[in-house]
């Protein structure tokens, strides 16, 4: 009775640890300022558990890229304004 009541709580454990893992996988945002905007934009829904999750961190990646583009850099120096595109340029690459 002993072993069966050990083994019972080990699966209780076990069970409600891999099911807060598995729900935790998709009700955190890809970013925690911004949330899932990116996808939202892009797709026009948020995503759920079934959106592929390498999509959705491309998805934020290429967003944020864009959006620093956007950004008014008058005030930086050309080679700041150089540095800042080389930085750009490796971050969509890397999307």
């Amino acid at each position: 009775m002993r072993r069966f009541m050990f083994f019972m709580a080990l699966f209780m454990i076990c069970h409600f640890y891999l099911a807060e893992q598995k729900n935790s996988t998709y009700t955190n945002t890809v970013n925690a300022v911004i949330g899932d905007i990116s996808y939202k934009e892009k797709y026009g829904i948020y995503p759920n558990s079934l959106s592929d999750e390498t999509d959705r961190i491309q998805t934020h990646l290429l967003y944020v890229e864009k959006l620093l583009r956007k950004k008014d850099i008058s005030h930086l120096s050309e080679d700041k304004k150089k540095q800042r595109k080389i930085m750009l340029d490796l971050l969509r690459e890397y999307a």
